[in-house]
């Protein structure tokens, strides 16, 4: 035999016994405060949050905070008016490049960590949220449970061909460590809670 065999035989028969694999939990019941803690986690990503009654009339929302975007989208034709564009399902990515403000909808929420399922049927382009200079989500209160698990088992990721965690708006802090706000996607995440 030869050396080589001779030491992986010894590490094959000296190895340690396998840890169990930890249990994922299965779903959990909301706590009491779970939007709460759901908008902590929003603050902590860099987001905002507010309530949908708290916004009333969009167009006036929109004009009174984000006063300098011309390009306002939504994937939500309950919300297409002046000066919102309703974006079918049909549009062509190229003409995203100018879009400063994109309103889509969320199906999920963590509360652990402020993250928001978006699948491809909420997209009228998969680059939207990447593209987009200020992002909106939209997300039923009614949606948003405890942890990542609990989310997994919501999502069914095999029933969609893409979607993602959004959690909050694009930050690294890779370049000569000096923190830069929109690098890889939006400059700022607003999260419009529905009920």
């Amino acid at each position: 035999m030869s050396a080589k065999a001779d030491i992986l035989r010894a590490i094959r028969e000296h190895r340690p016994a396998s840890p169990p694999l930890p249990r994922t939990p299965g779903p959990q019941k909301a706590g009491t405060d779970i939007q709460s803690r759901f908008c902590e986690s929003l603050i902590l990503a860099g987001a905002e949050w507010v309530s949908e009654a708290a916004i009333g009339d969009w167009s006036a929302y929109l004009r009174k905070h984000y006063p300098d975007c011309q390009n306002l989208v939504t994937a939500l034709p309950e919300l297409a008016g002046p000066g919102l564009q309703f974006l079918p399902a049909t549009t062509d990515a190229r003409s995203l490049r100018n879009v400063d403000v994109a309103i889509i909808k969320g199906d999920w929420g963590v509360a652990e960590n402020g993250a928001i399922w978006v699948p491809q049927e909420q997209l009228p382009a998969r680059v939207l949220p990447f593209i987009t200079q200020h992002l909106i989500l939209l997300l039923p209160t009614d949606k948003i449970v405890e942890t990542m698990h609990d989310a997994y088992h919501n999502i069914r990721p095999e029933a969609t061909p893409f979607g993602l965690f959004i959690a909050g708006p694009s930050t690294t802090a890779d370049i000569e460590q000096s923190l830069v706000k929109g690098a890889q996607g939006a400059r700022s995440a607003l999260v419009v809670l529905r009920t």
